[in-house]
């Protein structure tokens, strides 16, 4: 997961906490399928997130939000946005309170649902943040961008004790772009920078710890001619952990060094990548990708692509107190998908198969509370997606079905794959009116199981949500239902 190009994540968990970002700071998601570990980076071995923070355009102008809702919920938010033709800022501010449910409600003393203790109150949720950002041109070859950003989550359990999450990144990162036609040419090489800090009050029964990772990466892209572009770089990352609490290993390093090809060859395309890792824990791993693209007339596009991923497990896997396995391997996959995609008119469509194998998949086994990897699993399944304007509406849908088995030699060979749904959908329903807008989105997922035995099944839902967005006049005040 990226914000602004820069990569964000928990030493600890493993995983950015991506709940925890205020959205009135982004400006977009984009997302990526499939592994992507040559370019993006040795965790990426199920896709790409990447967040856009809002940028500002136009003359200075403030802005402001406040709501409330159920549960004692209270937010607010405000800060002035500013961009012109050699520079641009923005400065957020928001703040967000609830009360909250009992997070706890059904479960007895002892372990269940993350709950230490059965207690009938209410768990809540806080969450300050402030983001600074800005930008500008230096000269005609240059660009150059900076950010500060610093949400602080605070989720209070009264078993489990508060936990406070600081998930983004203090980033400055930076970047350059050359507009003069010299081949080759920087387009742009970049340097990022960033450092995360996340605090956590566990459990009673052991001590705290405070995980934080220290990211460097240099990426250049050399136009090499009209539509061949070589993009080539380096990172580095060192997790790292202190505190009280007893971690057999509390720091370790992984330094990647990537290179990737991409070229337009009349209908076709190729893409082609390698990636070496170092990891100071678990040794040197080599992924790579390859992609092949034909276009056809009448906007169809037939594409196939190989890659390989690899990915270690997390401080927490590994050693949390009563929890983690010190024996586990990471992750390697081979993933295979083929794409066949089209627009006409108001119609756009994309129909995707695929298949990933992986060795060693971390999954968390709750018959022994205890991860550990799966020697063998294999992911195959399809996916259909189309989106279309009628009548002005704006309608997407999409549908995804997956067999997740379990290929390893043992009692569980060929059950399903722990808590991983095989059949998922989505609508969304979106329209303007001018100063008024208005969406609604149905989310499904089949059922699935808990364990590996795929003896305790849980039940499949749907969600409906629905929001409105007003402006009045068209330049006055924001508001959001």
């Amino acid at each position: 997961m990226l914000v602004d190009g820069v990569r964000i994540g928990s030493a600890t968990a493993g995983l950015p906490a991506l709940q925890d970002l205020p959205v009135e700071q982004i400006e977009r998601i984009e997302i990526v399928r499939g592994p992507h570990s040559s370019l993006y980076g040795a965790d990426a071995i199920g896709g790409v997130i990447q967040i856009f923070t809002r940028r500002d355009t136009g003359a200075l102008q403030p802005r402001a939000m406040a709501g409330i809702g159920s549960h004692n919920l209270r937010e607010a938010s405000a800060g002035p946005g500013w961009g012109g033709e050699r520079g641009w800022f923005g400065a957020d501010f928001a703040f967000l309170r609830t009360d909250g449910i009992n997070a706890c409600d059904g479960t007895s003393a002892g372990w269940g649902a993350g709950c230490y203790a059965d207690e009938p109150d209410r768990d809540g949720y806080r969450n300050r943040s402030a983001s600074l950002r800005g930008g500008g041109k230096l000269g005609e070859a240059w660009t150059w961008r900076a950010a500060r950003c610093a949400p602080r989550a605070t989720t209070t359990t009264t078993a489990a004790g508060p936990t406070t999450r600081k998930p983004c990144s203090r980033c400055i990162p930076a970047s350059c772009a050359s507009r003069r036609p010299r081949p080759p040419r920087c387009r742009p090489p970049s340097a990022a920078a960033t450092t995360i800090r996340t605090t956590t009050a566990p459990p009673a029964s052991s001590a705290g710890w405070k995980p934080g990772a220290t990211k460097a990466a240099l990426q250049g892209d050399f136009v090499l001619r009209e539509g061949q572009t070589l993009t080539a770089g380096v990172d580095w990352l060192d997790d790292h952990i202190t505190g009280t609490t007893a971690y057999d290993v509390d720091s370790r390093d992984n330094t990647g060094v990537f290179a990737e090809y991409q070229g337009r060859f009349g209908a076709q395309q190729l893409q082609a990548g390698l990636r070496g890792d170092d990891n100071e824990q678990f040794g040197s791993h080599t992924t790579g990708n390859l992609g092949w693209g034909w276009h056809f007339d009448g906007g169809v596009l037939l594409s196939a692509r190989y890659s390989t991923g690899f990915r270690a497990p997390s401080f927490n896997d590994l050693y949390y107190p009563y929890y983690g396995n010190p024996d586990l391997q990471p992750e390697e996959s081979k993933n295979l998908n083929i794409g066949l995609s089209g627009e006409a008119d108001t119609w756009r469509w994309t129909v995707d198969l695929f298949e990933n194998r992986v060795d060693d998949l971390i999954s968390f086994d709750s018959a022994t509370f205890l991860p550990g990897n799966i020697d063998t699993a294999r992911l195959r399944g399809g996916e259909i997606t189309a989106t279309t304007t009628f009548a002005g509406w704006d309608l997407t849908a999409q549908y995804s079905h997956v067999d997740p088995r379990n290929r390893s030699n043992g009692a569980n060979r060929d059950n399903l794959l722990p808590r991983r749904a095989r059949d998922t959908g989505r609508i969304d329903v979106d329209r303007d009116f001018g100063a008024f807008a208005f969406g609604t989105t149905l989310n499904a997922a089949g059922s699935r199981y808990d364990d590996a035995a795929n003896l305790v099944r849980v039940g499949g839902y749907a969600t409906w949500t629905c929001a409105s967005n007003t402006h009045w006049p068209a330049t006055g005040p924001y508001w959001r239902g």
